[in-house]
């Protein structure tokens, strides 16, 4: 049942028995249109952001609004960047143009990069996240760990096996960089690829988290998690 809802899974399944047990009873259940409110209008949007699709926007929603109400702002998730096809990296000013393709990244907040990743979706070149937006202005490098919550106290589900009892570790860097070192109770833990989420097997005791630049003096404060 991973990734799956009652509307894709249950439902159908009830939906089949229904028919299959009251097949003389299947006045009205044909699909018909939604009737739109009166004076509503319709517009395409952006089903990460709410704000109006572009010619780039892949996941579209057809909405309903009250005049005066629709957004008016269009989504700006939807990236195209120029990548060059020898290095799979952006495109430099002096690669040819054949061999150049316009590629499109879905760009989510930072925080939203593990889930994306998760679904299928694929994440912008580190290069191109790390660019700064105005020049000179780049923030300063920082690493946070996002999960797990710094003094939280984690309680094994008796029937997990051991194996498979695992806590998700999160971080995010300002100013994004190819990779990450996890660090847990002082040794290194695991290398990890952008957006530097991983996994820790539950083990009994206090432990501390840690994520560091490879090759860099740059780390986040330590988390402090115990394990009863």
């Amino acid at each position: 049942m991973k990734k799956r809802t009652g509307v894709d899974a249950a439902a159908q399944l009830v939906h089949r028995f229904m028919e299959t047990l009251h097949p003389n009873r299947m006045d009205g259940m044909s699909e018909t249109a939604f009737p739109p409110p009166p004076g509503y209008i319709a517009l395409r949007i952006c089903m990460f952001t709410g704000q109006l699709a572009t010619e780039e926007t892949q996941h579209v929603a057809l909405e309903w609004f009250r005049p005066a109400t629709e957004p008016v702002e269009k989504s700006d998730v939807y990236r195209k960047v120029a990548i060059d096809t020898r290095t799979g990296h952006p495109a430099l000013a002096d690669c040819p143009d054949e061999l150049i393709r316009q590629k499109t990244y879905v760009a989510l907040d930072e925080r939203f990069a593990a889930w994306a990743k998760q679904s299928g979706l694929e994440l912008p070149p580190v290069a191109m996240l790390d660019a700064p937006s105005l020049p000179g202005q780049a923030p300063p490098l920082r690493i946070a760990i996002n999960e797990p919550p710094d003094g939280e106290t984690l309680l094994p589900d008796p029937e997990t096996p051991a194996d498979l009892s695992t806590i998700p570790l999160h971080a995010t860097v300002t100013r994004a960089r190819p990779q990450v070192v996890w660090y847990v109770d002082g040794k290194p833990y695991e290398v990890v690829d952008y957006p530097y989420s991983t996994r820790w097997k539950l083990t009994p005791g206090h432990h501390t988290f840690q994520v560091k630049l490879p090759y860099a003096p740059v780390a986040s404060s330590k988390v402090r998690v115990t394990v009863q």
